[in-house]
């Protein structure tokens, strides 16, 4: 008897070593799905904010283009000026829905000096415009690359 005991209490000892590492791997797979899932979603939300930064700058660039016009052109109105500004605002608001509050903050002085420049009293030459920019769009850019984790290169002047 003391053998089928003995026998009975290995059976059972297996059957619970077997369940425990089953229920191990479980906890490994799903533990490591977890994070997968994660990394995953990291990686969207930055490809998105990626993008309406990268959409905002297009803009800038597309106003700013407007801004030199009028500098070279005795501050006379320009033609597309108010199209281009109005995707610049909503490139700008699409930011307030993805970014974090520095590239908000940054990106809204960034638009609203480039508006400025264009329906503005500013009787600027194409190098104090490009100063004038410069003010806002270096600390936009800096807050930009930070979100997005891209290094930061001190020496680096960006225009």
């Amino acid at each position: 008897m003391s053998s089928q005991l003995v026998t009975a209490a290995v059976t059972l000892a297996g059957v619970a070593l077997g369940a425990t590492g089953t229920v191990g791997a479980q906890y490994l797979a799903t533990r490591d799905t977890r994070k997968q899932i994660a990394a995953t979603r990291e990686a969207a939300i930055r490809a998105e904010r990626k993008e309406a930064i990268l959409n905002f700058l297009a803009s800038c660039q597309q106003v700013e283009h407007i801004a030199e016009q009028r500098s070279q052109n005795a501050n006379k109105f320009v033609e597309d000026s108010p199209g281009l500004t109005h995707d610049l605002w909503f490139r700008q608001k699409s930011l307030d829905l993805v970014a974090g509050a520095q590239v908000r903050h940054t990106a809204f002085e960034l638009a609203n000096r480039l508006v400025d420049s264009v329906y503005g009293d500013t009787h600027r030459n194409l190098h104090d415009l490009q100063a004038y920019l410069h003010e806002k769009r270096g600390p936009f850019l800096h807050a930009a690359k930070k979100e997005l984790g891209i290094p930061q290169d001190p020496d680096l002047n960006t225009h």
